[in-house]
């Protein structure tokens, strides 16, 4: 038996076992994004007019290109890093060692230390890499907004509800999720969490805006019932905490701008958090149960007024949009105590829906009846899941594979 050594040599982007720790570490933000940055990409229209036969199941197309998108963009960083930890040189060295010792029978290849060094290096890059790659795409759901009383409240409900025709219970106590026996669905609601943060003792007090709101717009937003058996302090102390008039608040808000602004810049911060928490929370830490749920979708009413940052955060935007006439006619009829004139403010203080339909990958609209409505969906549907399915190609799977 021969042993031939691999010829020694410095790993070539590492420089040592401190700079290749460092190298993984900002291996995990680079592979976020990648990964969000080729979900983007992914989940746009497929550019490319594929010639697909006429029994090709409809969006075949776009489930190609995006299925191309992420294997191209995860075959690349690959290869990046086979050339990066010095894989390359190993590989070589290998070769050349076995190619010497081809006459030699039983002869064997035995890896210097280096050698050994630079494939633990491409194993931890790679795995950081895929990690950072996966929380990229996770940090890319599809935003379901649209404009006060177009219906993206019903939408989102139809996107949720099961098979059945029922809405299962969701994981936790107060969760604002829900799942999709249909098709691989779940939905937060922001809604929801706007609300959450304004209730005394609803949050953990990191999460709660009570105090700062009402520090800021004073008692006169409070009810006038300071007996309201279920709801507790929420600094934790003894006693009770007077519930905050969401209507007196919205009074306020939608008379002046600024003191909008200054709503906004107290609760927007904490609603991002909170959605954020349970996006991730939800596609990593699902339970056997949630296996079908291939994706999140998340119900933000104002997900183009609030900025930039959260514009990006969204791969794929859906737009429930109405006529204008009819927006006003739905908001009067279920606010019946709201004169014409607050109604309109109300629909005055958002972005008109007809700029929100001309930044939205899906539209969904909504003049109609319930079946016509439902059927809107259902096509909005099979084209959200063939945008974001991609036959379940991930860029963090190719990276690993």
């Amino acid at each position: 038996m021969v042993a031939s050594d691999v010829a020694a040599f410095s790993l070539p982007a590492s420089g040592g076992t401190a700079a290749a720790a460092a190298a993984a570490a900002a291996l995990l933000p680079g592979g976020i994004v990648l990964g969000a940055l080729s979900e983007r990409l992914a989940l746009r229209s497929s550019p490319l007019p594929l010639p697909l036969p006429p029994t090709s199941k409809p969006g075949t197309r776009q489930r190609a290109w995006g299925a191309a998108v992420r294997a191209t963009a995860g075959a690349a960083a690959v290869r990046g890093l086979y050339l990066w930890s010095g894989m390359s040189a190993v590989d070589a060295s290998i070769s050349a060692a076995a190619l010497g010792r081809a006459s030699t029978t039983g002869a064997t290849i035995k890896l210097g230390a280096d050698a050994m060094a630079a494939m633990l290096t491409f194993v931890l890059w790679t795995v950081c890499l895929a990690s950072g790659a996966k929380i990229g795409s996770i940090l890319q759901p599809v935003g379901i907004t649209g404009g006060i009383a177009c219906g993206k409240s019903t939408v989102s409900e139809l996107l949720a509800a099961n098979a059945k025709g029922d809405e299962q219970k969701p994981k936790e106590e107060d969760a604002t999720a829900t799942t999709n026996n249909k098709t691989p669905f779940a939905i937060i609601d922001v809604d929801k969490i706007g609300h959450d943060i304004l209730i005394p003792g609803k949050l953990i007090p990191s999460e709660s805006a009570y105090a700062n709101v009402v520090r800021e717009f004073g008692t006169e937003i409070l009810s006038a019932d300071e007996t309201t058996p279920d709801v507790i302090r929420s600094d934790g102390g003894d006693g009770i905490s007077r519930r905050i008039e969401r209507r007196q608040l919205g009074d306020v808000i939608f008379r002046d701008p600024s003191r909008r602004r200054t709503l906004n810049r107290l609760t927007h911060p904490l609603i991002s958090k909170i959605m954020l928490k349970r996006v991730v929370t939800w596609n990593l830490f699902r339970t056997a149960s949630d296996t079908a749920n291939q994706m999140v979708a998340v119900d933000i009413p104002l997900l183009f007024e609030v900025g930039t940052m959260m514009k990006m955060l969204f791969g794929l935007k859906v737009v429930v949009a109405c006529k204008p006439s009819t927006q006003l006619k739905r908001l009067m009829s279920r606010n019946a105590d709201l004169t014409e004139e607050q109604c309109q403010n109300r629909v005055d203080s958002q972005m008109p829906v007809a700029d929100k339909v001309k930044m939205a990958d899906v539209v969904i609209w909504n003049d109609g009846d319930m079946d016509t409505l439902e059927a809107e969906v259902e096509k909005a549907r099979a084209d959200i899941c063939a945008r974001v399915g991609g036959w379940g190609v991930s860029v963090s799977k190719v990276v690993l594979v």
